[in-house]
């Protein structure tokens, strides 16, 4: 399983329940993080013209932005 395949589980099961905070406030669901990053992965599959199976590497801070 992918980032994006158990984000969209996890959009799938709990979509109201919160999925990034920051201290006690909650600032996005699963449903609405699900439907950000498919957008973005959508704007970068475009943008550097990425094909299924090819590989993506993660390099940020740890934080809901």
């Amino acid at each position: 399983m992918n980032i994006a395949a158990l984000l969209l589980k996890s959009s799938r099961s709990f979509g109201e329940r919160p999925a990034l905070a920051l201290g006690n406030s909650v600032t996005s669901n699963y449903r609405d993080t699900s439907k950000r990053v498919a957008i973005l992965a959508g704007s970068i599959r475009e943008l550097i013209g990425l094909f299924p199976g090819d590989r993506v590497a993660i390099a940020m801070k740890n934080c809901p932005e």
